[in-house]
């Protein structure tokens, strides 16, 4: 199963990016807009395990939330990579606790590596992909020049997921089902303190 660790923002946070996309073309054909269930914060992605190995994951990441505090964070700007006219991706930048965030993304793969599980650190990007062309490069100008400015409202992610990839069947519709979730209970005594390596305990 192909294993992923997202960050969800909440429904109002959602629904204010979604307005926000909708006056910047989301009905656009050139735009390969992602399903809005497909807009999350993507901290690791395990690949495909078999049921053992993903049982292992699971196990070992439960106690990733007390060495976590919940992350205050909001969504903001807009960039396209690797440029506008021929984008592959156009993503929406974050603010708030990105060093902490930053720290949990880091985290992740020196908690799995004792088990054989060897992540790429540098494919963590603070930001969640909310296109992505997959069938080739396409045109970001008109999106980002109405997204660029775009500053939604501050949230509190207080849990990280575990989610599992179930691909459509019949033509339907691929999707994400969760499978794990992990609370973020550390007290937050130093909002700037980075997140502490689990591993290391």
């Amino acid at each position: 199963m192909r294993l992923h660790a997202v960050i969800v923002p909440p429904a109002e946070a959602f629904a204010e990016l979604g307005q926000a996309v909708d006056s910047a073309g989301g009905d656009e054909p050139a735009v390969p807009w992602l399903p809005r269930h497909e807009w999350q914060l993507r901290l690791a992605y395990f690949g495909n395990l078999g049921l053992r190995e993903s049982v292992t994951i699971r196990e070992t990441l439960t106690k990733i939330g007390s060495y976590c505090h919940p992350l205050m964070l909001q969504m903001v700007g807009a960039e396209a990579l690797p440029e506008e006219g021929r984008a592959e991706t156009l993503t929406v930048g974050l603010a708030g606790d990105v060093d902490a965030l930053w720290s949990l993304a880091r985290a992740i793969p020196s908690m799995v590596q004792p088990y054989g599980l060897f992540l790429d650190r540098r494919s963590f990007r603070a930001s969640i992909t909310i296109a992505h062309g997959s069938r080739g490069p396409f045109d970001a100008r008109q999106a980002m020049s109405r997204l660029a400015g775009f500053s939604g409202i501050g949230w509190q992610a207080d849990e990280m997921r575990i989610v599992r990839w179930v691909p459509g069947g019949a033509g339907g519709p691929d999707d994400w089902e969760t499978v794990d979730s992990y609370r973020f209970t550390a007290p937050r005594e130093d909002t700037d303190a980075p997140v502490p390596d689990p591993a290391a305990h």
